[in-house]
């Protein structure tokens, strides 16, 4: 995975770094902010996604 080939956003995203910083410091203000939650509404986004590739569409 390089800017080249597989993570051309990431690559861009990451660029400049200050742009991440007020984003970090609200997470970080945030106070009943669910890791476990975050993750697996992450990780729902994903399988959507992966599903969509799969079967051409929505499901």
């Amino acid at each position: 995975m390089t800017d080249g080939f597989g993570a051309r956003h990431l690559a861009v995203m990451t660029r400049d770094m200050s742009c991440w910083q007020p984003f970090i410091r609200q997470l970080d203000d945030v106070e009943d902010f669910d890791i476990e939650c975050a993750a697996q509404a992450a990780n729902a986004v994903f399988d959507l996604a992966l599903r969509c590739v799969e079967t051409g569409g929505l499901p």
